[in-house]
């Protein structure tokens, strides 16, 4: 099952294992070749991994399915990364000119300004994210580095604390998250298999451990 396997590689990419998440990745594509999902996870990691022609590659294969604005930031990340920051900008200012509400899009244009050494309007666009998403690791992290850039150090000290209260909240769901993952995983494994009472404990302790997910309802 695609759909399985999908969630496999997904697990195993959280837990940065990304040997593992690539391996599930591919066998989804041999069984669902358009698998646009897959075909994304699959450019972000080849992407953090240097592997740039192939995320490329990857990232364009899932736009021919249509508009999908994690693929276009995926592409924008990595037309940044190879040096070609005015075609990043220009994708990324397209997907918020659409959608002015785009968090994600806001976020990458902020990492892509800070880079190029524009930290004024890099911290316009983390303060934009920051307005719908007060507490966003990345933006306060980031708005913070660049408010010291130009010299707004008392803002960027408040930035920064604030971002260190934050990351300690984060740091414990996300383990919660990771184990409540798993044990989603197990039970769609044990469901598939008849243990039918092996997957009802598995749901018991995932929605104990992440009672905010409703894949565990």
């Amino acid at each position: 099952d695609p759909e399985i396997r999908y969630l496999l590689g997904r697990a195993y990419g959280e837990d940065k294992k990304y040997q593992a998440a690539v391996k599930h990745f591919r066998e989804v594509l041999k069984l669902a070749p358009g698998h646009t999902a897959a075909l994304i996870d699959l450019a972000s990691i080849e992407e953090s991994t240097g592997k740039f022609q192939e995320a490329g590659g990857h990232y364009r294969e899932a736009l021919k399915a249509g508009p999908n604005p994690k693929a276009e930031r995926g592409l924008a990340s990595l037309l940044s990364r190879q040096g070609q920051a005015p075609e990043a900008v220009a994708i990324l200012r397209r997907l918020i000119t659409a959608d002015p509400a785009d968090v994600e899009s806001h976020y990458q244009l902020g990492l892509v300004l800070m880079q190029k050494g524009d930290c004024e309007a890099g911290a316009a666009e983390f303060e934009a994210v920051l307005k719908q998403q007060p507490e966003h690791s990345g933006a306060l992290f980031n708005r913070g580095n660049c408010l010291n850039r130009i010299g707004r150090r008392e803002e960027a000290a408040a930035t920064l604390a604030k971002f260190q209260e934050v990351s300690k909240r984060e740091a414990a769901k996300v383990d919660r998250t990771r184990r409540s993952y798993f044990l989603l995983l197990q039970a769609d494994q044990q469901l598939e298999k008849g243990d039918g009472a092996g997957a009802i404990k598995s749901l018991q302790e995932a929605v104990t451990l992440n009672p905010a997910d409703p894949r565990g309802q």
